[in-house]
């Protein structure tokens, strides 16, 4: 799981989803287009977040430090998730689709030295690790960052508010679905448990020319591959990232102006996120203001340069209720 800190990143609510999806579509492919193991193996998908959100704040120095330490935080688990990929697998999905195009362009014995390669991948990996269950094959991270004032939110949300009241859905759906601020990692994986026997059963069709039937079974196999998708909201992330900093700074009685300037700059930027947040639904919402006022607390202690240890330990026993909304 993500790295723990002080604050426990892993108490951020992480919303986890499971749908059952094919990897590829054979369909959208001719032989020529055979997928491409690395490639599969790893992609990154960015998708800026900037319709009808005109605006947008302006980074300081500062947020772009956080954003860098959020993204790293979700990269760690994306290293894991890579670590335990098993390339005899993935290389079995590939060929399972070429097998498939194969059938849809009647060449029975490029789709049976297919699936025999397929099956040959698959028996290596089981005969190293014979008790795997789902093995990952593929991650892909996909990044809606939206940094907005807050008016403008608001301003969406209530116009979206009138369009639902009114029934106008695609209408409030346009102005709600640019509300989003997270990191998804999507993970496949392969049912290594049910996978190999299924795709010796498509053999003996090819064998009695059932193509239609072994089409069809190669499309099932390949729709039983498991997608999940682990969410991490940012605002949360950051605002956690940003107190945990400043708790490293409050330690320190004897602080220098500059480090002063920078432990409000982090509990401004933790009010700012921690608002964000709120906003868009990341947490409680009876509890952001309790949060809001320990932070403020400790930024009139800090007024005079006072500091010390625990005063952050409030903060890190409500953070976990503030995100928990499962």
């Amino acid at each position: 799981m993500l790295k723990k800190h002080s604050f426990k990143l892993t108490s951020i609510a992480l919303f986890v989803s499971l749908i059952a999806a094919p990897m590829v579509n054979a369909g959208t492919a001719g032989l020529s287009g055979r997928v491409d193991v690395k490639k599969l193996a790893a992609d990154v998908k960015v998708v800026p977040n900037t319709a009808n959100l005109s605006g947008r704040m302006a980074v300081k120095k500062l947020n772009v430090e956080v954003d860098r330490a959020a993204y790293a935080e979700v990269d760690g688990e994306i290293d894991n998730l890579r670590e335990s990929i098993i390339l005899d697998a993935v290389d079995a999905v590939v060929e399972t689709n070429n097998a498939l195009i194969a059938l849809e362009n009647n060449q029975t014995e490029v789709a049976l030295a297919s699936i025999k390669t397929a099956i040959g991948k698959l028996a290596v990996t089981l005969k190293r690790e014979p008790d795997l269950g789902l093995k990952p094959i593929h991650v892909r991270k996909t990044i809606h960052d939206l940094k907005a004032d807050p008016a403008i939110i608001k301003e969406n949300i209530a116009m979206a508010e009138k369009h639902l009241k009114a029934g106008e859905l695609q209408h409030a759906r346009m102005l709600i679905s640019p509300l989003v601020s997270d990191i998804t990692v999507t993970t496949t994986s392969i049912p290594l448990s049910t996978y190999p026997d299924s795709l010796k059963a498509v053999v003996p069709l090819i064998d009695d020319g059932e193509i239609a039937e072994a089409k069809g079974a190669l499309q099932t196999l390949l729709n039983t591959l498991i997608t999940k998708d682990l969410i991490v909201p940012l605002p949360p992330l950051r605002a956690e990232l940003a107190l945990q900093e400043a708790e490293t700074l409050v330690i320190n009685e004897n602080r220098t102006e500059e480090e002063n300037q920078r432990l409000q700059e982090l509990l401004t930027l933790a009010h700012d996120d921690l608002t964000l947040s709120e906003l868009l639904g990341y947490g409680n919402k009876e509890r952001f203001k309790a949060m809001h006022d320990l932070i403020s607390e400790i930024e009139n202690d800090i007024a005079d340069g006072k500091g010390g240890t625990g005063w952050f330990d409030t903060i890190k026993q409500q953070w976990s209720d503030l995100f928990n909304v499962n």
